[in-house]
């Protein structure tokens, strides 16, 4: 009877999910680059499917997650926005330039692996956040002030003030105009209905 040695074999290697991972960006950071989670190589399991793996861990042939691939998509299957998120095959590329992909979004990793099944995890989540660092001065308006009393009601014309938020959070602004009257001025401002 001839024992021969066991060939090192990582076909059946087994892997479970990595943990989460949260990445939390902003608007304003200009762009970040996030490592993808890769599926972790569980060797004691994967030696008791198969004994062949065990000969390659002892003689040093290690299987790994050399030769993976991972695309990224959102956990609905779909393709990420490509106005600010894109994959280079091992990392995330995380671009917000504006408030409108402000919150959080949940990624599915589909992991293809030389040695081993197939795998999906949901297990990378990027939150963008925005948080407004100014907004321009608009200058008070200097034409159609003149109100001539006993005439008809006189407004002035606000609708062109533009307020630039930067960065570009996109936030819904609400605006209250105030105005002061001359303290001498024998014009008072009704404040039941101002």
């Amino acid at each position: 009877m001839t024992i021969a040695a066991a060939d090192c074999d990582c076909t059946g290697i087994i892997r479970t999910f990595p943990t989460l991972v949260t990445h939390t960006g902003a608007v304003s950071d200009g762009g970040t680059t996030v490592a993808i989670p890769e599926g972790v190589v569980d060797q004691t399991a994967s030696e008791l499917l198969n004994p062949k793996i065990r000969k390659c861990f002892s003689s040093g042939t290690v299987c790994n997650n050399s030769g993976s691939t991972y695309v990224v998509k959102n956990t609905d299957n779909s393709q990420l926005n490509a106005a600010f998120l894109s994959s280079t095959g091992t990392h995330v590329v995380v671009t917000a330039t504006n408030g409108d992909v402000v919150g959080t979004h949940n990624l599915r990793i589909v992991m293809t692996n030389q040695y081993g099944d197939t795998i999906e995890y949901d297990r990378l989540d990027i939150v963008i956040t925005c948080t407004i660092a100014s907004i321009n001065n608009v200058a008070a308006p200097t034409t159609g002030l003149q109100y001539v009393l006993y005439e008809t009601t006189h407004s002035v014309d606000l609708s062109g003030s533009v307020y630039t938020q930067t960065p570009d959070c996109r936030f819904i602004l609400t605006m209250a105009h105030t105005w002061a009257i001359d303290a001498a001025s024998p014009i008072t401002v009704n404040q039941g209905n101002p």
